[in-house]
């Protein structure tokens, strides 16, 4: 793919080639961009089915293939950064994020997000930032939609001061409430 962006330059467009490689899934595994410098920026994704560890090996039995795990930044051959998204298992067949980690350059990896609670049907209840207060999540209507974010408290906290169940049959029908 060729893109040539025409604009305030006159005579002089800017143009940019992409090369695409793809797994066996038919997912992109690779892009290639070279710019108008000259500079090759490759771009390598990392799916479920590229690791071999337990939850992968399950993501991937489960046909869950799409997810990115990893992604990783090149400009000329020289990693400029690197986001990975490790996955686990939170209960039986389901796979959610723990975190999301980044390094840029040659920095060591630092945790961004984390992820600290989920429900049995992997709606996320409980997040942080790194070093940051925490967010929660309360879902009603049988778990399907989020009803409120709480900033700078714990889902312990605040589940102990909502009636879940009322919460569950809003919109059921059932007006219990």
């Amino acid at each position: 793919k060729t893109v040539t962006f025409f604009g305030h330059q006159g005579p002089n467009p800017v143009t940019e080639s992409y090369n695409f490689t793809y797994n066996s899934n038919n997912l992109v595994s690779t892009k290639n961009l070279t710019n108008s410098k000259g500079e090759s920026i490759l771009t390598t994704y990392k799916y479920p089915n590229d690791y071999a560890d337990a939850t992968s090996s399950g993501m991937v039995s489960a046909n869950i293939l799409t997810p990115v795990i990893q992604t990783i930044v090149a400009n000329n051959g020289t990693t400029q950064g690197i986001n990975y998204a490790p996955y686990f298992t939170a209960f039986a067949g389901i796979y959610v994020p723990q975190n999301l980690q980044i390094q840029i350059g040659t920095n060591p990896i630092e945790t961004r997000q984390q992820f600290h609670q989920y429900d049995a049907l992997g709606n996320l209840l409980e997040t942080s930032r790194a070093n940051d207060v925490h967010d929660v999540y309360i879902w009603g209507y049988n778990s399907q939609f989020m009803v409120a974010r709480i900033r700078n408290s714990t889902y312990a906290a605040a589940s102990a001061l909502i009636n879940q169940t009322l919460l569950d049959q809003a919109g059921s029908g059932n007006n219990a409430y």
